[in-house]
């Protein structure tokens, strides 16, 4: 069974989120996010039994989500991430892999 990554559990209720797998959060309460390279070696401890077919749901400080996506895209290539959706009151899965974070043309036209 793949595991969802929480990267800052904050007490809400995650229960939507379970069908995609076990609940793992990686912070949970307060933490100091101004300590970057502590959070990131946190991060790295948490996330070294990670697989690739496993979730990240982004949730709390937007630094810890992005570093916990860097540490998942260097070591995998591609982030399965789960979003929650407010109007439709579910999670929904988005993926993404590192050639689309390098493309110089977005896919609307855009550069």
């Amino acid at each position: 069974m793949s595991t969802v990554w929480v990267v800052h559990d904050k007490g809400h209720d995650l229960t939507g989120a379970e069908r995609f797998g076990t609940i793992h959060p990686i912070f949970s309460g307060q933490i100091n996010v101004f300590d970057v390279s502590s959070r990131l070696l946190d991060i790295r401890e948490a996330l070294k039994d990670a697989k690739e077919d496993d979730f990240i749901l982004l949730s709390g400080y937007s630094l810890l989500n992005v570093l916990a996506s860097n540490v998942l895209l260097e070591k995998f290539g591609g982030l399965r991430i789960l979003i929650f959706h407010g109007n439709k009151r579910e999670y929904q899965l988005r993926t993404l892999n590192r050639s689309q974070l390098t493309e110089r043309k977005a896919p609307n036209g855009g550069t």
